[in-house]
């Protein structure tokens, strides 16, 4: 007879007691919570659906009590979309240098670019980015330096004229900023659309220098002073023209070229206009002189290799014979458009060799002095003075010796990359906000 009941034996109403041997849990196994078990369908849905609501009250419960805090991400697992999967990638910046971005290639005795590292470095040099421009303090009330444009103007409260100096500084700035981070060219269309604006932004100019320990016009009268009766002065970027009102009346012959000519733009009073030729010039002074360049170069070379048989040839002017009539170029406080170069360049084009050239520009604006006076002297000039009148601003004097202008002259190649090098050479120039 057996001990165990057995399974075809349904008549036994009790039997024996066994126990059924298993392992023992672990202890997470143990403390796991156990989920309510509910009947089938509709009460199993309800089931979960509680558990759910349920589970979402504890967990805002512990982020509401602060329990739970987001966990701070590693650097480098948000590139390329994998920062769920916590993959931590080495991101290393990008190289410029074309020799560790070289990849060897077999059977090649020298490394070589790929396509895409190839764009990259064509690109890099061109995306450079602009210096931070120069700030300087503008005065907290300027309507004082400015004269009465209107007899209006008198009967004005001490709020009113409060406000409008605010709307006339506001405005200046803004012409300012347009000025400096532009080319010459949109300034000019600028000021076609509102002649105004030129005449609004130079009495305000005049003004703010005005208020300088020493403002560098009258620095620069001193300086051309001297000269004898006759001298031709071209002034390239003269505003108002103050330096021709000082000189011509000392015998001197003045040049005065700006954006926008003075004939028929409303004055302060202080002039009846017609001293001011327009002219873009950064791009081009209608002044005679020779353009220079590599291709001027390598006529005078020629010609210098073969000078009889150039000069057997009727009709046709030598090389070296020169046109410029210009003894002295000044440029103060105008080398202001990002094609400011162009500027350096018409100023070699027109002046006679052995001529002067006077530049007064703004410290502040200088990124590197060295750099500024390397540029100006590939065009042919030699430094001859350097000073600082004035805590403002540094006075240049350059001598031409070349007889043309050196390197890429307008219109060749290289001459585009010559004027973006200026970019870094001096920045922008912009007022304060009060």
């Amino acid at each position: 007879m057996s001990l165990f009941a057995s399974a075809f034996d349904t008549g036994l109403t009790s039997g024996p007691s066994y126990t059924t041997l298993t392992a023992p849990k672990s202890a997470k196994a143990q403390i796991k919570r156990k989920r309510p078990s509910y009947p089938e369908t509709q009460d199993r849905e309800d089931g979960r659906v509680r558990n759910v609501q349920k589970n979402f009250e504890r967990v805002m419960k512990r982020v509401d009590g602060g329990e739970v805090k987001p966990k701070p991400r590693k650097e480098g697992t948000e590139v390329m979309g994998m920062a769920r999967h916590g993959k931590k990638h080495n991101v290393k910046p990008a190289t410029h240098n074309v020799e560790q971005n070289a990849i060897a290639k077999p059977g090649l005795g020298k490394s070589v670019l790929s396509p895409k590292e190839t764009s990259y470095q064509s690109t890099s040099s061109a995306s450079r980015e602009r210096p931070a421009p120069a700030e300087l303090p503008l005065p907290h009330d300027i309507s004082k330096s400015l004269p009465k444009t209107s007899s209006a103007e008198e009967g004005l409260t001490n709020l009113q004229q409060g406000m409008k100096a605010k709307l006339e500084g506001a405005r200046f700035r803004w012409i300012n900023e347009q000025l400096y981070s532009t080319k010459s060219t949109e300034a000019v269309e600028m000021m076609k659309k509102d002649p105004k604006i030129f005449a609004d932004y130079h009495m305000t100019h005049r003004a703010l220098t005005s208020a300088w320990p020493q403002p560098p016009l009258p620095h620069l009268i001193s300086l051309l002073t001297p000269l004898s009766a006759g001298t031709l002065v071209v002034d390239l970027g003269c505003g108002d023209a103050g330096l021709a009102k000082a000189l011509v009346p000392q015998g001197k012959v003045v040049l005065s070229y700006d954006l926008v000519g003075d004939s028929g733009v409303p004055t302060d009073g202080q002039g009846t206009g017609g001293w001011v030729v327009e002219t873009d010039f950064l791009e081009h002074v209608p002044l005679p002189g020779r353009p220079g360049g590599r291709s001027t170069a390598a006529a005078e070379e020629e010609e210098e290799a073969q000078p009889i048989k150039k000069s057997k040839k009727k009709g046709k002017a030598k090389a070296s014979e020169a046109s410029e009539v210009v003894d002295v170029v000044v440029c103060c406080l105008s080398l202001m458009g990002v094609n400011w170069v162009g500027g350096i360049y018409e100023a070699c084009r027109i002046l006679k060799q052995g001529g002067v050239f006077h530049i007064a520009e703004v410290t502040s604006r200088f990124i590197s002095t060295e750099a500024f006076i390397s540029k100006i002297e590939s065009f042919g000039f030699e430094l001859e003075h350097q000073e600082a009148p004035s805590s403002h601003f540094t006075l240049f004097r350059f001598k031409k010796s070349a007889s043309t202008p050196h390197g890429p002259a307008r219109g060749e190649a290289g001459w585009h990359a010559r004027v973006k090098d200026g970019e870094q050479i001096l920045r922008g120039c912009v007022y304060k906000k009060r």
